[in-house]
């Protein structure tokens, strides 16, 4: 009777504790667009540091470090974006169908947290029809990423190579 007890209770501790992953389907892709606007800055965290900041450097500082925009419709940091570090690079149309699969569901093992200054020297600005659709803000040192108006599930992102393929594709 003591066996048979300790093997159901085994057998129950086993159950509970195991968490199924949350169903990801692979390949819905995050943002529907026909263009891709991408923006880079070379611009190092000193500038967080260093003060007083100028006008300008307050913009920036909310875009490269900040939640800015924080939602589809605050375009607003699109209209000086270029003029506070940035340089913009249309993406052309024959690396969009590499891009949507960069930004789609994934299943990944580790997504392994890492820790440092977030720093979004890069940006990618989803467009259909001339209407933004969505926003990928990222950085490359710590992998991190913010996204606005992404569809499906973002938790794998970066962890199956990702920053390593939007490199080749940017160049």
């Amino acid at each position: 009777m003591k066996y048979l007890l300790s093997i159901c209770l085994l057998l129950l501790l086993l159950v509970g504790c195991h968490q199924d992953k949350p169903a990801i389907t692979k390949g819905k892709y995050f943002f529907d667009f026909d263009e891709v606007v991408y923006y880079k800055t070379e611009a190092t965290t000193e500038l967080l540091y260093k003060r007083p900041h100028t006008p300008s450097e307050n913009l920036f500082i909310q875009i490269v470090n900040g939640n800015t925009p924080q939602k589809l419709s605050d375009t607003n940091f699109l209209s000086y974006i270029d003029t506070v570090g940035y340089i913009k690079k249309v993406i052309p149309a024959r690396k969009h169908a590499a891009i949507r699969e960069i930004f789609s569901e994934k299943n990944c093992e580790d997504n392994s947290i890492t820790s440092c200054t977030r720093f979004f020297r890069d940006i990618y600005i989803f467009k259909k029809k001339g209407k933004v659709t969505g926003v990928a803000k990222l950085c490359y040192e710590c992998g991190d990423e913010f996204f606005i108006s992404a569809k499906g599930n973002t938790s794998c992102f970066g962890a199956t190579g990702e920053y390593e393929k939007l490199t080749e594709i940017v160049k």
